[in-house]
């Protein structure tokens, strides 16, 4: 998987881990709450993990 693919697919689960956030609000989910919440965490740690890779690739 390029690093364009896999940046594209934490993109797409950080949009799916917010829709289902705000579901999970709308319900009162606690667990579900947590959970999404720790889905949109990790999709921004990798996103960001994979955009400082390819600025450090651009600047080497």
């Amino acid at each position: 998987m390029t690093p364009e693919q896999q940046l594209r697919l934490w993109e797409d689960e950080l949009a799916l881990a917010t829709q289902d956030l705000w579901t999970a609000e709308r319900l009162d989910d606690r667990g579900g709450i947590a959970w999404n919440e720790e889905r949109i965490r990790w999709a921004k740690i990798q996103i960001n993990n994979l955009t400082d890779l390819d600025k450090h690739k651009k600047g080497a």
